[in-house]
C-alpha cells in the first residue's frame, strides 16, 4: 500500500475514535453539568477538527497543492487556542462567581412579574456545577404577620425557580421601609438610645435626588459645655446613620433643655387689663369667647393659657391657623405678655 494511501486510513480511523470520543464526553457533561467532561469533550473535538485538517490537507496535496499542509497546522493552531480561550473564560466566571447576566436578569424579571407585593432588596446569584446560587433580600410591610413573610418568601422562590429550574434559592425577609411618620418614629428611638439626650423635636424628613436627609433638634442639659454638646450630637448623627441604612446625611441642631421655672398668679389688675385685650383679640378672630383663659406670672414674664373653642368639624389645618393668628395678634399687640399658649379644643 502506498504509504499516503496508509496514512489516509489511519487518519480515517482516527476521525472515526475522536467522533465517538467527543460525543459521549459531551453527553456526559450535559447530562451531569461538569465543567471538566466538557473541557474533555472539547479536548476530543479539537483533535477531531486537527485530524480531519491533516486528512483534507493530505488529499490536497497530493492533488498537487503542497502548501496544503502548513495551511492545515496553521488552521488547527487557530482552533486549539479559540476553543481554550472559550473554555477558560467561562471556568474563570466560574471560579469568580461570576454568574450569567441573562440568569439574573431572568430571576429579577420573574420576581418582579410574579411577587409584585414585595421590594426587591438585592439579588446575587452565582453558577457552580451546572447549577445557580441564588440569594435574595425582600423587603414586606413593617406590620407584616410572620405568616405574610414567610408566604412572600416562599413566592419569591416559586418564581426564581420557574425561570432558572436548577436554582438553589435563598430568601431574607427584611421589613420595608414604611411612611415618612414610621421612619421619625424610628430615628427618635435610634437618638433616645444616646445618654444624655432629653428631648427630640422638629424632626424633619427630606428627599434630596433620591437621597434621605435628616434634621432635628435635641435638647440637652444647659449645664454642659459646647464641646460635650457636640459629642452627644455626633453620638446622636451616627446611632441613626447606623440604625437607619436608609438615610444619607443627618443634621442636628442644638438646644438647652428648659429648666423648671417658677410661677405665681399675677395681680389682679394685671389680669383684668391684659384679659379684656386678650378677649376682644378672640372675638374678632373667632366670633366667640374663649373657652378657658388664664394668667400666670413667671421669671421670664406674663404668660397667657388660651382655650379656643371650635366647630368639631373645622379641618385641622383650619384650627390650627386660627390659633396661630390669635397668638400672632396678642403677641402683637400686648408685647407685655412674654408667651402665649393656644389650646384648640371642639
Amino acid at each position: 500500500m502506498h504509504p499516503t494511501w496508509y496514512a489516509l486510513v489511519v487518519v480515517g480511523v482516527v476521525i472515526a475514535i475522536d467522533i465517538s470520543r467527543a460525543t459521549v464526553s459531551w453527553r456526559a457533561a450535559q447530562r451531569f453539568s461538569s465543567a471538566a467532561l466538557q473541557s474533555n469533550a472539547l479536548h476530543f473535538a479539537t483533535d477531531l477538527a486537527g485530524s480531519t485538517a491533516v486528512l483534507v490537507a493530505l488529499v490536497v496535496a497530493r492533488s498537487g497543492h503542497p502548501d496544503a499542509d502548513p495551511i492545515a497546522a496553521l488552521f488547527v493552531a487557530v482552533i486549539v487556542v479559540a476553543a481554550a480561550a472559550r473554555l477558560m473564560r467561562r471556568n474563570v466566571d466560574v471560579l469568580m462567581d461570576l454568574a450569567p447576566a441573562d440568569a439574573t436578569s431572568a430571576a429579577r424579571r420573574a420576581i418582579e412579574r410574579n411577587v409584585p407585593g414585595v421590594s426587591l432588596r438585592r439579588l446575587r446569584l452565582r453558577q457552580a456545577a451546572g447549577r445557580h446560587f441564588v440569594d435574595v433580600v425582600i423587603g414586606v410591610p413593617p406590620d407584616a404577620a410572620v405568616a405574610q413573610g414567610h408566604a412572600a418568601a416562599d413566592d419569591v422562590e416559586d418564581a426564581v425557580r420557574r425561570a432558572l429550574p436548577e436554582a438553589d434559592v435563598v430568601v431574607h425577609v427584611e421589613p420595608r421601609a414604611g411612611s415618612e411618620a414610621e421612619l421619625r418614629e424610628r430615628v427618635q428611638a435610634a437618638a433616645l438610645e444616646v445618654t444624655r439626650v432629653r428631648e427630640i423635636h422638629n424632626v424633619n424628613v427630606i428627599d434630596v435626588g433620591g437621597r434621605t436627609e435628616i434634621s432635628l433638634h435635641l435638647k440637652l442639659p444647659g449645664a454642659l459645655s459646647l464641646d460635650e454638646a457636640h459629642e452627644v450630637a455626633e453620638q446622636v448623627e451616627r446611632s441613626i446613620l447606623a440604625g437607619l441604612p436608609e438615610v444619607a446625611t443627618v443634621r442636628t441642631h442644638l438646644e438647652p433643655l428648659a429648666e423648671v421655672a417658677e410661677a405665681h398668679r399675677p395681680a389682679a389688675e394685671v389680669v383684668e387689663s391684659e384679659a379684656a385685650s386678650v378677649l376682644r383679640i378672640v372675638r374678632e378672630e373667632t366670633g366667640g369667647a374663649p373657652r378657658e383663659l388664664r394668667f400666670l406670672e413667671t421669671d421670664s414674664g406674663l404668660v397667657a393659657f388660651l382655650t379656643l373653642a371650635l366647630d368639631p368639624h373645622t379641618e385641622l389645618e383650619v384650627a390650627h391657623a386660627t390659633a396661630s393668628a390669635v397668638e400672632e395678634r396678642i403677641r402683637q399687640e400686648r408685647p407685655e405678655i412674654s408667651e402665649v399658649h393656644v389650646h384648640t379644643e371642639p
